[in-house]
């Protein structure tokens, strides 16, 4: 919904996932002539989507036991009365492994796809990725692989792909398919952190609006997490520096590849910060 002076849009980090999306965004929703690509080091991207992972599997079985504990208590003060019951939820599945075990069947998963089409064009590749790298029917079907509600059925292919998640250049080619370049505004992570008022201005400019956001900038409090919960999360989230090295060797064809298509195809991307700028310039 929008007011007179309002543009609107729609969000969603797992829009990328699903290959089948830049078609159905086109045919379904015509209106739409604007794009926004956020983007961030593809390392800290993983390891960030499994923290996500783990912070929602904990609030999902939370709420699956709290949703046995009212069944439980319904049955204490219905005793001795005959009633039917629904069947008890099914157990969640089990818990997410730690990071380097899930990236380690993931690397062997995607090794073994890229033996298969050796030498591919970028074209090739982004089918690769739609008929390979991930489960095409899986990735397009879930609307939330993180609520309690699909947590018990287990499928959760967004925590399975987290590789898959940082090859923008692959997620790139399909919206490219659909959209023209100069709807496109890819805009990075470390501008926003560094350069919050400067990057959004720029983003308000690219969708047409003309807010500057000249006020007073204020940061949006993190909210508090259990340390338990949060030392949990960070031991099985915790990557070796071996590991990261590996994984940045994975990562660099892909991150060149990134930054030639931007050049190619002179794609808009948001005033550097120092970080982003050593990445892609």
């Amino acid at each position: 919904r929008r007011g007179a002076a309002q543009l609107s849009g729609d969000g969603s980090c797992t829009s990328v996932m699903c290959p089948d999306a830049p078609k159905r965004a086109k045919e379904r929703v015509p209106t739409i002539n604007r794009l926004l690509m956020c983007v961030r080091d593809e390392i800290a991207r993983v390891v960030s989507h499994y923290k996500m992972c783990k912070a929602n599997e904990v609030a999902a079985a939370e709420e699956l036991r709290r949703e046995q504990a009212k069944r439980n208590r319904g049955r204490a003060a219905n005793k001795g009365v005959k009633r039917r019951f629904p069947p008890p939820p099914p157990p969640p599945p089990p818990g997410l492994p730690p990071l380097a075990t899930l990236l380690e069947s993931e690397l062997a998963h995607i090794a073994d796809c890229d033996a298969r089409l050796p030498g591919a064009t970028r074209a090739e590749r982004a089918t690769r990725y739609a008929e390979c790298y991930v489960r095409r029917n899986e990735t397009c079907a879930f609307s939330s692989a993180l609520l309690p509600e699909t947590l018990g059925k287990g499928n959760r292919p967004g925590c399975h792909y987290l590789l898959t998640g940082s090859m923008y250049a692959l997620h790139l080619h399909g919206w490219l398919d659909a959209y023209r370049a100069d709807q496109l505004l890819i805009v990075q992570q470390n501008d926003l952190e560094r350069t919050p008022k400067l990057l959004l201005a720029n983003v308000s400019a690219f969708l047409g609006s003309s807010y500057k956001y000249d006020g007073q900038w204020r940061a949006r409090p993190k909210k508090p997490v259990a340390k338990k919960e949060a030392t949990a999360t960070a031991t099985a989230a915790h990557l070796s520096d071996a590991f990261r090295a590996r994984l940045r060797a994975f990562f660099a064809p892909h991150t060149a590849d990134f930054a030639s298509l931007i050049a190619e195809r002179r794609l808009a991307i948001t005033r550097f910060a120092e970080g982003s700028r050593a990445t892609f310039v």
